[in-house]
């Protein structure tokens, strides 16, 4: 149970962005009402693949999250 949870959160940071807390926030609200829309109309043996599924189309749509932060010099 606690390897899900740490997982899911690693997703959510990805979708967010490394570095942006706002991102962070929006990723995890994201995982957690497609996990719950997946489970409630489809099928709930499917939610824990939907996380990596999100993951994998994200990052080859967008490769630095939802938001990205500036890079400092």
């Amino acid at each position: 149970l606690a390897d899900y949870i740490i997982v899911k959160a690693f997703i959510a940071v990805i979708l967010g962005g490394f570095g942006s807390i706002i991102g962070t926030i929006i990723g995890g609200d994201v995982v957690g009402l497609s996990e719950s829309l997946v489970a409630t109309y489809i099928s709930s043996e499917f939610k824990d693949i939907l996380a990596f599924v999100l993951a994998i189309i994200i990052l080859m749509v967008k490769p630095s999250g939802f938001i990205t932060v500036k890079e400092r010099k």
